[in-house]
């Protein structure tokens, strides 16, 4: 079970970025493909800079789930799984695009017609002959953790990433005390899931939002004189077979396409009564071998 097995991300450069993006439910009317392949060409244009799907990938509602309206949808989900294959196929072929989600939209399809998400998956393999090789998945399911290794083959960090299920919500009237809130939770939601990652990500939420590490001061005496220290340090080496304390390590969710809003039309958000969402991905910054930063890109 992938789920369970980490991937093996091998021969990775001693700098690069990794982009975290998704929710961009193709098929829907107020999705933003502008932006999205924006995204898609960032990633293809630079260098040493690598793909991560977070899933929902396509609307995936058809006629007998109670979600579905036939005033957003504008195509079958088989059809919008073929335009995936084709605004990802570039990632693929460049070799950027490292793996893609199940998302639960996919996952709700899936128990009507099958392997929606891996046959996605496997279509875009059939695009790059060199994707044969076990060294770089493109099917994460539901949850999958990433192990990263360098050219020499040692591990240099490791990724828990999710789609996600529970919400991250806060009504709270003040700005700062909402986006605090809404930190923790995200931290609470993934700090348990597992030990050895420096950065855990999920989607789902539409939000895009980081918890940082915050290191905390402390003092020591060195030779008769106060000392002052910080429980962690960005650029310290954080040994990737180590356990990584949760006040340590970098908390992600990764944004969305999906407008909230469009003119003409009442979109799902504007019947549930959400409020408007920020469009974007989030980016990870690796150098010198160690993921040192992970940041919203709006």
């Amino acid at each position: 079970d992938n789920k369970m097995i980490a991937s093996q991300i091998l021969n990775m450069p001693n700098d690069f970025e990794l982009i975290f993006f998704g929710d961009n439910h193709e098929g829907n009317i107020a999705s933003s493909r502008d932006n999205f392949m924006a995204c898609v060409d960032y990633i293809c244009s630079g260098k040493n800079r690598y793909g991560i799907h977070m899933g929902d990938a396509c609307d995936a509602f058809w006629i007998d789930d109670w979600r579905y309206d036939s005033f957003t949808v504008k195509a079958t989900p088989i059809e919008q799984r073929k335009t995936i294959v084709r605004l990802l196929t570039p990632m693929v072929k460049a070799r950027r695009l490292i793996t893609i989600l199940k998302g639960n939209h996919e996952h709700a399809l899936e128990r009507k017609v099958g392997r929606f998400s891996e046959e996605l998956c496997d279509m875009l393999r059939q695009t790059n002959s060199r994707l044969e090789r076990n060294d770089w998945p493109l099917y994460g399911s539901f949850i999958h953790k990433l192990e990263f290794y360098s050219k020499t083959g040692s591990v240099m960090f490791k990724v828990w990433t999710t789609h996600g299920k529970l919400s991250i919500t806060s009504v709270s009237p003040d700005p700062h005390r909402k986006r605090a809130y809404m930190q923790m939770r995200l931290k609470r939601i993934l700090e348990n899931k597992v030990g050895d990652c420096i950065a855990m990500v999920r989607g789902h939420n539409h939000l895009l939002l980081v918890t940082p590490p915050l290191p905390q001061l402390y003092l020591t005496t060195e030779n008769g004189k106060i000392k002052q220290h910080y429980t962690h340090s960005f650029k310290e080496k954080v040994k990737a077979s180590e356990y990584i304390p949760p006040e340590y390590r970098w908390y992600g969710c990764s944004g969305s396409f999906l407008r909230s809003q469009i003119i003409g039309e009442d979109t799902y958000p504007e019947l549930a009564e959400y409020d408007p969402v920020e469009l974007g991905y989030l980016r990870g910054i690796v150098s010198n071998r160690q993921f040192i930063r992970l940041e919203e890109v709006k």
